[in-house]
């Protein structure tokens, strides 16, 4: 953006961190913006799809695992069993 801007005669000071209202801006100051934010934006694309090819294929690559095969839930200890074991623990004490 800088090199812009010197080749149109503006010395580039400074550096903001607020973005310039483009509808504002003279037309070939206003090109040197849409030009640099066009590149950049390319430039975050061109970088990222590598990344997101990679990750499709990590992801198209995990075995699937079914986490249950039917709806029916059977307690790990009968209900009786537990009252009993409740119970001795009582009784202990």
């Amino acid at each position: 953006m800088t090199s812009g801007l010197a080749r149109l005669g503006i010395a580039a000071e400074g550096s903001g961190t607020a973005l310039p209202d483009l509808d504002t801006l003279p037309g070939p100051v206003r090109d040197v913006f849409q030009g640099a934010y066009g590149d950049a934006t390319a430039t975050l694309f061109l970088v990222a799809v590598p990344f997101a090819v990679m990750a499709l294929l990590l992801v198209s690559a995990i075995r699937e695992v079914p986490l249950r095969t039917t709806l029916d839930v059977a307690p790990s200890t009968p209900v009786d069993e537990r009252e009993e074991a409740a119970a001795e623990v009582e009784v202990a004490r």
